[in-house]
């Protein structure tokens, strides 16, 4: 990859136009902006079962020519929609292997389907990481997901607090997602529930999405 990396401190949002942020992009957003940073995926919410392999044909042409989209994702599988489990499952292990053939991170959406997320986690046993975003479960999730290598969890403006107190600091991630919220605002609020200075709080994420992004 010709890009040079600068710092990012918003691993997800779907603000356009932000800077130190993977901005979630779709299909519809082309062209993208050269001077931001990009996820794409296909969002179980916005799945058609009328076009599902043209999307995600899509959806690998761009990730695959464009330096500027960095991850794979937001994709997951969601228990609080109607499209059936066995069609959330194979779109998104098709991501998986899309993050894995392009080195790229693969972004997460998860409602109540962790431990079918964890068990693929088993299955392919990624070399790319995972990243949980807008993690807001329990304590019992998180000790589910983090005995597992190389996955993170992104913490929004709605968390659990009791619950993020219990994240490693090289396994802690903060984004705005869909908040009005700056990522500022929502990174001083985590560290101070982390019982964490500011300054070196960002110092944690800094290096988390160093080591991330790194390959790519």
């Amino acid at each position: 990859c010709t890009l040079i990396m600068n710092a990012i401190y918003d691993i997800h949002t779907h603000k356009k136009f932000t800077q130190e942020a993977i901005i979630n992009a779709s299909l519809n957003d082309m062209p993208l902006n050269k001077d931001f940073y990009y996820s794409i995926g296909l969002h179980p919410w916005n799945l058609n079962i009328n076009n599902i392999e043209d999307t995600l044909k899509n959806i690998e042409s761009l990730a695959s020519s464009a330096d500027n989209i960095i991850a794979i994702g937001e994709c997951g599988l969601d228990s609080n929609i109607n499209i059936p489990l066995e069609i959330q499952l194979y779109v998104f292990e098709r991501h998986i292997l899309l993050s894995e053939k392009l080195k790229k991170p693969l972004i997460i959406h998860c409602v109540k389907r962790s431990e079918d997320i964890l068990r693929l986690h088993k299955k392919y046993n990624p070399n790319m990481p995972w990243i949980f975003h807008g993690f807001r479960s329990n304590i019992n999730v998180l000790n589910n997901i983090i005995k597992n290598d190389n996955i993170y969890i992104s913490i929004g403006e709605k968390f659990n607090a009791e619950t993020i107190l219990n994240i490693l600091n090289e396994k802690i991630l903060i984004e705005t997602d869909e908040s009005e919220l700056t990522i500022e605002y929502i990174s001083k609020k985590v560290a101070e529930a982390r019982k964490q200075s500011h300054e070196s709080f960002l110092e944690i994420i800094n290096k988390n999405t160093s080591i991330i992004f790194k390959n790519t």
